[in-house]
């Protein structure tokens, strides 16, 4: 009942069955540096998932306060011509910046591509994945110093 040297020769008068189980206990450790290494590459990749939704964020808001600045401008130089009333510079004002917020609502809707030159959903599903994977497998991946050993009795 022995394999590869290890365990009994026979399983008689031993109380066991002799069948023989691997230890595992020792086999994953990791020393304090490689843990602190490990939890640093997993932070980053969640800070770099964080930072892509901020840049969305401040790209709206760029755009928005892009947005108030031509028309503040636009404004500005309605005041100097001293033609129109309040109202009607309010009046305006009010149409530019509806004109400018829909200029910006139409360049970033999704627009029609035709079949032949559309991306298959597939190929692109294939990419993200990747992308994600390869982030992932950097957080996961053991250090360079972690063996795995062996023991022997």
């Amino acid at each position: 009942m022995s394999y590869n040297g290890i365990g009994l020769s026979t399983a008689r008068g031993s109380g066991t069955n002799g069948y023989i189980q691997k230890n595992n206990t020792n086999s994953n450790l990791l020393t304090a540096y490689e843990r602190r290494q490990q939890s640093k590459k997993y932070s980053e990749a969640k800070k770099s998932k964080i930072i892509e939704h901020k840049d969305e964020v401040l790209v709206k808001h760029e755009h928005r306060r892009a947005v108030e600045v031509e028309v503040s401008e636009y404004r500005d130089k309605l005041e100097d011509e001293d033609k129109l009333t309040d109202e009607e510079i309010d009046k305006k004002v009010e149409e530019f910046r509806k004109k400018l917020v829909n200029e910006y609502r139409m360049k970033n809707e999704v627009q029609y591509v035709p079949r032949g030159e559309r991306k298959n959903e597939d190929e692109q599903d294939k990419e993200e994945q990747e992308k994600y994977t390869k982030r992932e497998r950097e957080v996961q991946r053991p250090s360079r110093s972690y063996q795995r050993t062996r023991l022997e009795y």
